[in-house]
């Protein structure tokens, strides 16, 4: 501001318009202020948004899967108990088929020994029969400790009765001929 005599401005004007610039300064400074607070206050809100949106949802998932675990937890207890019986039930049904395999031996080694006895009387019964068609009667003894192997029945008188030791056998029926190859069963007999 130029005074009205043209000469120099005046301390107190240039002082007044220093004021006024300052003052002018400080306002636009303030309105700036002003701007960069309430620019960065929408930044933060904007960024706070976003993670508080976040976090909310962690948060949300979090305890979604505290309550799945917790069921899940649940559902492996029910199925150890389950696989528990099932393998209760599993070891029952193997037990059982082992006694099962056991009881097969068993009556597989009966019937094997039954073949046996079965095939030794029919070797026997054929032996008698030869014998007896050879040379006539035939008298099997088996050896047993303390026997004497000198008794033998006595032959019948001319009345036809025995004088003395065991009455003398029938016949037996025909018998099949034997399952088992000759040799296995060697009965001690002695003709008469």
């Amino acid at each position: 501001m130029a005074s009205s005599s043209g000469s120099a401005p005046s301390l107190s004007e240039v002082v007044k318009e220093h004021r006024a610039r300052r003052a002018q300064l400080v306002a636009d400074n303030e309105q700036r202020k002003k701007e960069a607070v309430d620019s960065v206050q929408g930044t933060v809100d904007a960024t706070m948004d976003s993670l508080n949106q976040g976090v909310a949802t962690v948060w949300h998932n979090q305890q979604q899967l505290e309550v799945e675990a917790k069921a899940l937890q649940q559902h492996v207890h029910r199925f150890s108990k389950q696989t528990g019986k099932w393998l209760t039930t599993f070891n029952k049904f193997s037990d059982s088929l082992k006694a099962l395999g056991d009881v097969q031996n068993w009556a597989r080694a009966l019937e094997s020994d039954m073949t046996f006895i079965n095939s030794s009387l029919e070797q026997l019964q054929h032996a008698r029969e030869q014998q007896a068609a050879a040379e006539g009667p035939v008298d099997f003894r088996f050896q047993i400790s303390g026997g004497s192997d000198e008794e033998k029945p006595a032959a019948p008188s001319d009345g036809g009765e025995a004088t003395s030791g065991p009455p003398p056998q029938a016949e037996p029926p025909p018998a099949r001929q034997a399952a088992a190859p000759p040799g296995e069963l060697k009965p001690m007999f002695s003709a008469e």
